[in-house]
């Protein structure tokens, strides 16, 4: 009798199982959908921006790496656009908006100082440091003039907006330079940013799923409720194991080296300096996370926009991304100096 009760139980926790599968997957099936959607995006984008290293269509393709940087400057203003609208209560003209999306425009093209990467304009040290600096300047100072003149555009917004056309010109220059750049210890390109996309996705899945299954103690409730210690942990553990294993496909099986670290004899501490920035990266995705969310709670806003079904808005999904590439770009200009 007693048997036939455990049966009936065991069978009524597989019914349970399934159910709550089925329910989750009703919940977020926009989300799913607009993630398959988001990664076909991503293969292609890097295919378009491999293509300028990989001679596949002969060397250097110039329209290769030409491509990949507008579709990474519609991104950008994508993203500036969301930052722009935070500040609904200001009810900025459509003009003022058009300006600086076209001041972030301008500075996201102006060479940053030497850079020797990527298509043409970029090779021929025709720009200098003190140009950037100038030209920098010169946009500020007229942006102030606008606040002086404006009474729905203080001072205290050229701040913030010049604050986030810096961070996001840095974050497209600093995609553009581990895609574009062929270093003296290896290419980068496509390897690196798969690298860091791995431990962004891994990070976002782990933490996602961890968080339904056990997650309990709150990570950060003023900053974003739903997160917990454990979804984080989870999260951290998964983008190390899938970022390493990544890793380890790249170093045995071809020649890539995701990134420039030193060549030696024993691949011994190679695999720990990239366990160690896997660690780190992961750390600093999940920072990019509540950095965002913390913005989001103080503009008092869910998504940033709803131009992905699920998803939100671009900074929804590139908010991790963003910290991630700098920290990466970072790594690899110490290794290579």
């Amino acid at each position: 009798m007693k048997k036939k009760i455990i049966n009936k139980e065991n069978i009524k926790s597989k019914i349970s199982f399934f159910a709550k599968l089925s329910i989750f997957f009703r919940t977020y099936r926009n989300r799913i959908l607009t993630s398959f959607m988001l990664i076909a995006c991503g293969v292609l984008w890097m295919f378009i921006g491999a293509v300028y290293l990989e001679p596949i269509f002969g060397n250097k393709s110039q329209w290769s790496a030409y491509t990949f940087m507008i579709i990474n400057t519609l991104i950008f203003i994508g993203c500036l656009w969301e930052i722009i609208n935070l500040k609904k209560e200001s009810n900025w003209s459509i003009v003022l908006k058009i300006s600086i999306i076209l001041t972030g425009v301008i500075l996201l093209w102006v060479p940053l100082g030497k850079e020797t990467f990527g298509p043409y304009i970029y090779n021929h040290y025709w720009f200098e440091t003190w140009m950037t600096l100038l030209t920098l300047l010169f946009f500020i100072c007229i942006f102030i003039l606008i606040a002086w003149l404006s009474k729905n555009f203080q001072l205290s917004d050229v701040i913030f907006i010049f604050t986030w056309i810096i961070y996001l010109v840095f974050v497209v220059k600093a995609v553009n330079f581990l895609m574009l750049s062929e270093i003296k210890l290896s290419k980068l390109g496509w390897p690196t940013l798969l690298f860091l996309f791995i431990i962004v996705m891994s990070n976002d899945v782990g933490a996602f799923i961890g968080g339904i299954i056990y997650g309990k103690t709150k990570m950060a409730p003023s900053i974003s409720p739903n997160k917990t210690w454990e979804g984080a942990i989870t999260g951290l553990i998964t983008a190390v194991i899938l970022s390493m294993i990544t890793v380890t496909v790249f170093l045995e099986t071809s020649n890539y080296n995701p990134l420039p670290f030193l060549e030696v004899n024993s691949k011994a501490p190679i695999y720990i300096a990239y366990f160690a920035t896997s660690f780190i990266l992961s750390i600093v995705s999940q920072m990019g996370d509540l950095l965002f969310s913390y913005l989001k709670r103080n503009y008092h806003v869910k998504d940033f926009s709803n131009i992905l079904p699920g998803h939100g808005g671009l900074l929804d999904r590139l908010d991790s991304f963003s910290t991630v590439v700098i920290f990466g770009s970072l790594i690899t200009l110490a290794a290579i100096a």
